[in-house]
């Protein structure tokens, strides 16, 4: 590595997946549903794995530093947030839960 400390690393993908997220909000509108769909799919990969990884690792620093609650909090959160990516990803669409157009 770069000698960069992780906390900017996380940071800087953070950022980056907040900003595609941020387009596809602006830009959604104007796209056709089928480019629409692969930048969902793009975005939805590159999202929920990465907040799935930052919270598991706030949880293993929480650990490290004896915090057991905010341990837990982050270790639970980053479970949901997995389970809802996995279906999301699963379903093709950054709402995996919600009710499908008919």
């Amino acid at each position: 590595m770069i000698g960069l400390p992780m906390d900017a690393v996380v940071t800087a993908i953070g950022a980056v997946v907040i900003a595609l997220v941020i387009v596809l909000v602006i830009f959604s509108g104007r796209l056709s549903k089928a480019a629409r769909s692969t930048v969902e799919i793009v975005v939805g990969i590159l999202l929920f794995p990465t907040v799935t990884g930052l919270w598991a690792w706030r949880a293993i620093e929480g650990v490290r530093d004896q915090d057991w609650l905010y341990a837990g909090l982050m270790a639970v959160a980053a479970a949901v947030f997995a389970v809802i990516g996995f279906y999301a990803i699963r379903r093709r669409t950054l709402a995996p839960f919600a009710k499908r157009s008919k």
